[in-house]
């Protein structure tokens, strides 16, 4: 790769490029200063993204799984799979919620949902929002958000308990859905992206990875979204 014309012209460079000895010992001289100014780079990148400052902002942080192998610095051991690990945090702009189980003053939606698929035969989503709380919370009711939907293929609720105010339909197809898209973000920056070589005994050559990643991800979110705008 280090000869490939495309990337030696995408640099401006006639000759072949740096090989994989060459940028290992760039890494292994990455300190915790030049991961400081690589984050604000990434922060400056994210604030410049906004023609105006949002009006809400919700970051969604999440910790994924990347196993290592010997003995590299900042590994630990993960008993339920069981693994040596690390676990960097991917922080996204998605808002999210969490799930809970099936509440009984669901079923009245379920039953609403299936009335109207049999006298249809089309697939219907109902929405409701409704207090509840476990006998154990102590009086302290949450609002759980209900998705009732029913198909020939059955039943397929889903429900979500949420802080956040609005109404139950755009909660769930604008923010608890978001959050699984942020999951595929996570997968395409590892998988894609190469966010899990981290492969370097020492904890900086690998913070400076997977800022590497990182950078790559917002470029190519940058590229999308101006493809879209043409």
């Amino acid at each position: 790769m280090r000869s490939d014309p495309a990337l030696q012209t995408a640099v401006d460079a006639g000759e072949p490029l740096a090989g994989a000895s060459t940028l290992c010992r760039f890494e292994q001289r990455m300190s915790r200063e030049d991961a400081v100014r690589l984050h604000e780079a990434l922060v400056e990148a994210f604030i410049a993204s906004f023609e105006r400052p949002p009006r809400r902002l919700v970051l969604d942080f999440n910790a994924t799984d990347d196993p290592v192998h010997g003995m590299r610095e900042g590994r630990f051991f993960h008993g339920s799979r069981p693994l040596l690990l690390s676990a960097p945090v991917h922080v996204l702009r998605r808002p999210a919620t969490g799930g809970v189980p099936a509440p009984g003053q669901a079923k009245s939606v379920l039953e609403l949902a299936a009335l109207v698929h049999e006298a249809s035969g089309k697939k219907v989503r109902v929405f409701d929002a409704f207090p509840y709380a476990a006998q154990s919370w102590r009086r302290r009711l949450r609002r759980v958000i209900v998705k009732a939907e029913y198909s020939r293929r059955g039943a397929n609720p889903r429900y979500i308990v949420s802080s956040l105010k609005g109404a139950p339909q755009w909660l769930y197809d604008r923010v608890y859905c978001a959050r699984g898209d942020m999951g595929n973000r996570i997968k395409e920056q590892q998988l894609d992206l190469f966010a899990d070589r981290a492969s370097c005994h020492a904890w900086w050559p690998n913070q400076y990875r997977l800022l590497l990643s990182a950078l790559a991800c917002t470029l190519c979110q940058c590229w999308l979204k101006n493809t879209q705008q043409c």
